[in-house]
């Protein structure tokens, strides 16, 4: 996030604080993810005292065609307004997916 706005020339000031996404701790299917990274947003802007962003970031898993595919899901809360977007997804290993839960 600090590299993001450095490229973008945004002078700023980057605050790490932790939050809870509100969300199970290992989110299935896009609605449960982006709603994890959409509270993470909120609660990191009204975390900080005179933030004028709160950016949330959460990482969650959708099964296709007997996959596991793992994304991320990035939100940005101005105080008006959430912008969301998402990374693109890749398979996990079929060794490493066996060892995940396949449903919330």
């Amino acid at each position: 996030i600090k590299l993001c706005f450095a490229e973008a020339s945004v002078a700023y000031t980057c605050e790490a604080i932790h939050t809870e996404s509100g969300v199970a701790d290992q989110p299935m299917g896009l609605d449960e993810t982006v709603l994890g990274a959409k509270n993470r947003a909120l609660a990191s802007r009204a975390g900080v005292p005179g933030a004028q962003l709160g950016i949330g970031l959460e990482s969650g898993l959708v099964p296709v065609d007997g996959l596991l595919f793992d994304f991320c899901a990035c939100a940005i809360a101005d105080g008006e307004r959430c912008f969301v977007g998402v990374s693109s997804m890749f398979p996990l290993p079929p060794r490493v997916a066996a060892l995940l839960p396949t449903e919330a």
